[in-house]
């Protein structure tokens, strides 16, 4: 059910607890974290497409502040993914966030993997550049530092399409089966990297890494390492 606006801005609430959309002819922020946008077909091609294609287009569109204010939108209250345990909002929330973590990679990459060693050293012996003892030497190494840019453009990769979880967890499953081939890997080791991957985020955001922020980012974390293993554990489909 939708609640139309009138010209007095008002509108009622939907009761019962349903979730409430507002109908409005103004294009609303898109960066307002308490709703997520949602472009109304306004072709009659367009209107005949499923719902989650349409939501595909709006995601895939320029920036809000680039369309004409003539356009009608859906203000939808945010909604529970429960692949990811994480709503439009969390969503909307990470992706911009993220961001601050894009501009540098590399540094927070380097933070994650020298404080998981820290913390588990038995890892190195999957790396070749296992040998490496000391943080200074790593840092020296060519394979220990494009392997950082590797594991981090992955995650750069499914956090920046949160937006459509199917494709994430194809793309992370992936991932995760091709560490079949590494001997004495299981699954269990992929869980190793939830606290550095945390603390290294936190370093990199610093004050913009709120508790709310800390809350998105675990259960991000724990989805990624979740579908990772799932790829892993997977039985190779029989030839036929």
């Amino acid at each position: 059910m939708k609640i139309q606006a009138d010209e007095g801005g008002k509108a009622a609430k939907k009761k019962m607890g349903c979730t409430l959309s507002i109908k409005t002819d103004k294009c609303p922020s898109p960066f307002d974290p308490d709703v997520y946008l949602i472009r109304q077909p306004s072709s009659p091609v367009e209107k005949k497409l499923p719902l989650e294609i349409r939501k595909k287009i709006s995601s895939t569109a320029k920036p809000c502040l680039n369309r004409s204010p003539q356009r009608k939108w859906i203000r939808s209250v945010s909604v529970m993914d429960t692949r990811c345990s994480l709503t439009t909002r969390d969503k909307y929330q990470i992706i911009k966030s993220w961001k601050g973590i894009a501009r540098d990679l590399h540094t927070t990459g380097v933070t994650m993997f020298l404080r998981m060693f820290q913390e588990h050293d038995d890892l190195r012996k999957f790396f070749k550049f296992g040998d490496y003892k000391e943080s200074s030497d790593l840092l020296q190494n060519k394979i220990f530092q494009n392997h950082v840019m590797l594991v981090m453009h992955t995650l750069d990769e499914a956090i920046c399409s949160m937006g459509d979880t199917d494709y994430v967890m194809e793309m992370l499953r992936g991932v995760g089966k091709s560490h079949r081939r590494l001997p004495e890997f299981n699954f269990m080791i992929f869980s190793r990297i939830e606290e550095p991957f945390l603390i290294a985020v936190k370093e990199t955001l610093g004050d913009r890494y709120s508790a709310n922020m800390d809350n998105i980012y675990r259960k991000t974390v724990k989805f990624i390492i979740r579908e990772l293993s799932q790829g892993f554990n997977d039985t190779p489909k029989a030839i036929d």
